[in-house]
């Protein structure tokens, strides 16, 4: 079940986790709304690993969680100029270093 209070006590123990470090290494389902990063790794093999590759999901590139919808699934990312949806499970497949 989802709650609001669940969610709200998940995303303040969140921040917290990641003001203790601002370069923190982090999944992309873990980065808060708004911040900016830097992709470090792509987890995954095959086809999949190459779909991310394709959509620019590629190590060094900056992205930007813009949003998660509001049951949290899914998530809007933006890089290269252009927005992505992923879904949570996604995202975890994506480190991500915040700036």
């Amino acid at each position: 079940l989802y709650s609001l209070q669940g969610h709200q006590l998940f995303k303040q123990s969140l921040q917290n986790e990641l003001s203790m470090n601002s370069e923190q290494i982090v999944t992309l389902d873990r980065l808060p709304s708004n911040a900016v990063a830097i992709i470090q790794a792509v987890r995954g093999e095959g086809a999949l690993q190459q779909r991310f590759f394709d959509m620019g999901f590629i190590p060094g590139a900056q992205l930007v969680k813009v949003c998660s919808a509001p049951l949290l699934d899914p998530l809007e990312v933006r890089i290269m100029d252009y927005a992505v949806s992923l879904r949570r499970q996604e995202a975890r497949m994506v480190e991500v270093k915040i700036m």
